[in-house]
């Protein structure tokens, strides 16, 4: 995780951390895009339910602000404006579904406001199967933090492409598979894919394993691209990714383990630079009432970003919630960098969340 200066860090975390004695059921079934698990969390544990435009037609907003002290080789702070994030929903029969959110973050430098848009056909008991359409987050990884800040996993992993899909619920499973072009500049043909598989054996038990055909498509695409514009060639790898979810009583447990299957390689005239990177997280957390939360987070990574990314990294959470839809939140994180060059990082935050 680098840096939260200009960057959206953890979209949706207070409301994942609300929801947390919901979680597993949420996690099998059909894999959701962060807004729609915004959306419907919010509407279970929140109590907030959005704006009902239209029948069939729901708008639902998140408001993410916090202040962010930073220390390392000098002082840093800042007041950002992380998450302003619309989601308008339209079911429009049982079996027809449509969802486009609107996602500004302050110093971002992406110039869409569309963070997602696509439409949904099947679903229904005459029709289980899924077909999704449009741009949308790709289920390679889970990425279920407790805690303000986004985890590593996610850093080297998300994906978000405009994708044809396909899910369904076998049982206790739920199996998800789609093919896409990508945001590569090499590549200018539908030749990448994604799959993944999420079990809940039990009540309060969760795990999934998902693979991904060209883990470049994650948090290597602005590195890829300046090298291919370059004249550089890249030799993709493909990822993998598993995670564990867990919760008893008010005890709740994430892991995830992300990795290239092999090594990427980014080639220019005069140079070769051959990496495997990988990341992983570990967050414990435990809900003391419906008021207050804590967690803590043990995290770590491996030949990705090595300036950027901490080789370990160690924190804590404690988040209050003061009314039904808003809540405020604190966070520490210190992190250790694999180059003795870099001086360790210490990282304080104060997060205010509003949601309707």
């Amino acid at each position: 995780m680098d840096s939260k200066f200009g960057k959206n860090i953890g979209l949706s975390a207070a409301c994942l951390l609300a929801a947390c004695s919901a979680m597993a059921e949420e996690l099998i079934g059909e894999k959701k895009t962060e807004a729609q698990m915004t959306l419907e969390l919010a509407s279970k544990e929140l109590g907030a339910s959005g704006i009902t435009l239209a029948p069939g037609i729901t708008l639902a907003g998140l408001f993410e602000i916090s202040t962010v002290y930073e220390k390392q080789s000098d002082n840093k702070s800042n007041v950002n404006v992380d998450t302003v994030e619309f989601a308008l929903n339209a079911e429009f029969c049982e079996t027809v579904r449509a969802e486009a959110v609107a996602l500004w973050e302050e110093g971002s430098d992406e110039d869409s406001v569309v963070d997602t848009a696509f439409v949904e056909f099947g679903g229904s008991d005459d029709f289980p199967l899924v077909v999704s359409v449009g741009r949308q987050y790709l289920p390679f990884g889970a990425f279920n933090s407790l805690m303000i800040s986004d985890p590593l996993t996610l850093e080297l992993g998300e994906t978000r492409e405009t994708a044809v899909a396909a899910s369904c619920d076998v049982g206790r499973f739920a199996l998800w598979a789609g093919v896409f072009s990508g945001e590569l500049d090499s590549v200018d043909a539908i030749e990448n894919g994604v799959a993944s598989l999420i079990a809940n054996p039990t009540e309060g038990l969760s795990f999934g394993f998902s693979v991904l055909s060209d883990l470049g498509e994650g948090g290597y695409v602005d590195t890829i691209n300046a090298v291919l514009a370059d004249e550089g060639v890249y030799h993709k790898s493909g990822g993998m990714s598993a995670f564990f979810f867990a919760e008893y009583n008010a005890f709740i447990f994430s892991a995830e383990y992300l990795c290239a299957l092999e090594e990427m390689v980014l080639e220019k005239t005069e140079s070769r630079n051959a990496m495997q990177p990988s990341a992983w997280f570990v967050d414990v957390g435990y809900v003391f009432n419906d008021k207050w939360t804590a967690a803590l987070r043990y995290e770590g990574s491996r030949d990705f970003l090595a300036e950027e990314m901490p080789k370990t990294q160690v924190g804590g959470m404690i988040r209050w919630q003061v009314n039904d839809l808003a809540s405020i939140s604190t966070e520490y994180l210190y992190g250790q960098f694999d180059n003795d060059e870099i001086d360790d990082r210490h990282i304080a935050t104060v997060q205010l969340v509003l949601m309707f």
